[in-house]
């Protein structure tokens, strides 16, 4: 969700359950502008809150769009007590293995660097610590939810000349029909399926648009998003089954749409035993 709509759009998602109070959407305001400023960033996001015990996450990343195709995304995190955003770091494949390994049920300390895996003082094999922090396992759930989340209409992005995925001018939002119709949305990161990627590397603009974003009608497992549409305010909210939480909207025939997560940061891995 754009800092520009953050109030907007917690007004589109209030019926979620989880939203955030006239404080926070102050303090995110103001830190977000901040942050924009000093990093120079040309877009800047609030991607969302992960709850902990002791005190919650907010996370926002801004995009640079000098990268071909995608743009890239630098993420920052900030706690409840300064919403004083740092940077997070880019996980390492040794670093991503290990985090793996921990228990991804466990709910978030909200101690930034309380240690995964501390030392074992009764264990004399164990020679050093594992540096690993929350923070680095806060990175890692974020990277796993973007893959499955990360929703956009599948009209709202265009590939242009430089070959950069970019917003598309023309995009005046989707017909009431349209909204509940989940072909009509996509997956905003390179796309997985074979096809999708064959079609980035063709030469017909006008046929690549149309198919270089994995859509959400073909993600796994099959009804793992629900559906509500408001037919009082003419807009749709999009729900993730795999990560609760999850939510986005996208409102008939304008061009304001957004997705945000309020939630433990726990992925729901018996989904598809209930489906």
């Amino acid at each position: 969700m754009e800092l520009v709509d953050i109030e907007m759009g917690m007004r589109f998602l209030s019926s979620q359950g989880y939203t955030l109070n006239v404080a926070e959407v102050a303090m995110l305001t103001a830190s977000l502008a901040k942050l924009q400023a000093d990093e120079k960033f040309g877009r800047i996001f609030f991607w969302g809150k992960i709850f902990g015990k002791t005190q919650d996450y907010y996370i926002a990343y801004g995009v640079r769009d000098n990268d071909i195709e995608f743009p890239s995304k630098q993420y920052y995190c900030a706690t409840g007590e300064t919403f004083t955003f740092g940077d997070l770091a880019m996980l390492t494949d040794e670093e991503r293995e290990m985090i793996a390994t921990y228990p991804q049920e466990a709910a978030f300390a909200g101690e930034p660097d309380q240690l995964l895996f501390p030392k074992k003082e009764d264990d004399p094999e164990e020679m050093e610590e594992c540096p690993l922090t929350e923070l680095h396992r806060l990175s890692y759930t974020i990277a796993s939810m973007d893959a499955d989340t990360s929703v956009v209409p599948a009209t709202a992005y265009v590939l242009n000349d430089a070959h950069q995925v970019v917003p598309a001018a023309e995009f005046a939002g989707l017909s009431w029909s349209e909204l509940k119709d989940l072909n009509s949305y996509a997956h905003f990161r390179p796309a997985k399926d074979i096809g999708k990627q064959r079609a980035m590397a063709k030469d017909d603009v006008e046929w690549k648009n149309c198919n270089f974003l994995d859509r959400l009608s073909s993600s796994l497992p099959k009804g793992c998003w629900a559906v509500r549409s408001d037919a009082t305010v003419a807009s749709v909210q999009l729900r993730s089954l795999v990560w609760p939480g999850y939510v986005f909207y996208a409102v008939a025939e304008k061009p304001y749409f957004g997705g945000v997560y309020i939630g433990h940061g726990i992925q729901n891995r018996d989904l598809p035993f209930l489906l």
